[in-house]
């Protein structure tokens, strides 16, 4: 959890989002979520979540929180339809990707579900928030492909979105 809050990680995530949309139209927005308490017990007890909801209801859980943070943060508006949350739940140990509409649209699903799988990977890597960068890098390539920049690209979407639920 400190390796994601330590400044010289910010820094380097602000930076990658910057030239991931430098480099599409795409708006993108990461967001990682933990909670105090259920942190400190997940890590002194996993066995407690496995209890306490299965696979499923905790999927579903970061799915919906995912898509509150998308509308509350108020993704849905820009003006091309593009923009895209990546939801990290420390806690789950889970990633949910929300993409707009133009977005959804413009690349394919199984390119989705590729940055998606690539992403939840991350949670078995010995280096978490690195394998987070390295897995960023890898979206920047794909979004380029299917959404590239425009000349007057504008940066309608903060790279530190704060959302207040």
């Amino acid at each position: 959890m400190k390796k994601f809050t330590h400044p010289d990680f910010q820094t380097q995530l602000g930076k990658l989002i910057a030239e991931l949309e430098q480099a599409s139209q795409i708006e993108v927005v990461v967001i990682m979520l933990s909670y105090g308490l259920g942190v400190l017990l997940g890590m002194l007890l996993p066995f407690i979540q496995r209890i306490l909801a299965g696979k499923k209801r905790k999927q579903r859980n970061v799915e919906i929180m995912a898509r509150a943070l998308f509308q509350k943060g108020g993704l849905h508006h820009t003006s091309t339809k593009i923009a895209t949350l990546i939801y990290i739940s420390l806690l789950e140990k889970m990633v949910y990707v929300v993409a707009d509409r133009g977005a959804q649209m413009a690349i394919p699903e199984e390119e989705w579900q590729k940055i998606t799988t690539n992403l939840e990977n991350i949670f078995k890597a010995k280096n978490t928030p690195e394998a987070l960068l390295i897995e960023l890098k890898k979206c920047k390539e794909t979004f380029h492909r299917y959404i590239p920049a425009l000349e007057n690209n504008i940066n309608e979407l903060p790279n530190d979105l704060s959302i207040d639920l």
